[in-house]
């Protein structure tokens, strides 16, 4: 299944750059993530509490972040074991491109693979659901980078 979507963000590209490379942000923006670990800069493992259709699972694996061209790109490597749901992998390029001084647009693209029982049973759900999940995702992602953005901007009117 192929994914792709394009969001407005009010924020530098600085301010952005390191919130979508700060696995520890991501994760708290993630739908269901309840565990993360930092294993290095660019690796963590994590777990997540995932729901398609008739199947909860508990998906255990790791986050990585490779291809790193700040501020510009990335890419996003995601692997979890769900049990007998089944195995899930995505991989995510990420860009971002400044519209202004202020605002800057992020784009992705995703490729992801199902197997097991998750694939089987809840096929036709997929794509509904995974957009639901990124949809969650850049809602939280978003209120906390502009809730980041206001107390950079607050520091910065406070300093000498």
């Amino acid at each position: 299944m192929e994914l792709q979507g394009r969001y407005t963000i009010p924020a530098s590209i600085p301010v952005l750059w390191e919130a979508i490379t700060d696995p520890m942000l991501l994760t708290q923006c993630i739908p269901g993530c309840e565990a993360v670990t930092k294993v290095h800069d660019t690796l963590y493992t994590g777990q997540i509490r995932a729901k398609v259709g008739p199947i909860n699972a508990v998906f255990r694996g790791q986050l990585a972040l490779e291809n790193l061209d700040p501020p510009h790109r990335y890419t996003m490597v995601v692997e979890g074991k769900g049990g007998l749901a089944g195995l899930a992998k995505a991989r995510a390029d990420v860009v971002l491109t400044p519209i202004s001084d202020a605002e800057t647009a992020l784009s992705y693209t995703a490729k992801t693979e199902l197997s097991g029982l998750i694939d089987k049973l809840a096929s036709r759900l997929l794509t509904g659901t995974a957009y639901r999940y990124v949809d969650g995702f850049f809602d939280r992602f978003i209120a906390v980078v502009i809730e980041r953005n206001k107390a950079l901007k607050q520091a910065d009117e406070i300093s000498p």
